[in-house]
């Protein structure tokens, strides 16, 4: 019993003594603190720059998406954008279809008076595609730009 409280110790206070190759050593100039050696690294082109314009659009974008949800019928709004092109995907709450078909007019009238021109998609498929370009939004690949021409050459 003694030999096995010996050996217990011995293994305790050698697994907790700071060793040079211990994580927790500050002297050594690393690029992560300890534990921080799980996060993603991001390249700075990946970040990209906001300039006025974008910073405008987006205030755009938020205006307009606020005045879409007052109305009862629409739950969801998503604008995305990719070269000159815009989307529009609206998704209407449940059993409002009909209703927001048939008010398609006044939401391109209401995008015209803003100055904005974008596609706009209600179809429950192309609205989930477009919830999909947008989540992945950051990594444009060849398969987002693949998913995306094939959305703005759908009919909604």
């Amino acid at each position: 019993m003694r030999n096995v409280l010996i050996i217990v110790s011995i293994v305790f206070i050698a697994g907790c003594s700071s060793f040079s190759d211990s994580i927790y050593n500050f002297d050594e100039a690393l690029p992560f603190s300890s534990r921080e050696y799980y996060r993603t690294v991001t390249e700075r082109n990946e970040i990209g720059i906001a300039s006025s314009e974008s910073i405008q659009s987006e205030a755009l974008y938020k205006e307009i998406k606020q005045e879409l949800l007052r109305n009862g019928y629409i739950k969801d709004v998503i604008f995305l954008s990719h070269g000159e092109q815009t989307v529009l995907a609206l998704s209407s709450g449940a059993y409002f279809q009909t209703e927001l078909a048939d008010n398609q007019e006044q939401i391109k009238a209401l995008l015209s008076e803003k100055g904005l021109s974008a596609k706009i998609v209600t179809h429950p498929g192309h609205v989930r595609i477009a919830k999909n370009l947008k989540t992945h939004s950051g990594n444009r690949n060849e398969e987002w730009i693949e998913k995306w021409e094939e959305l703005i050459g759908r009919q909604s």
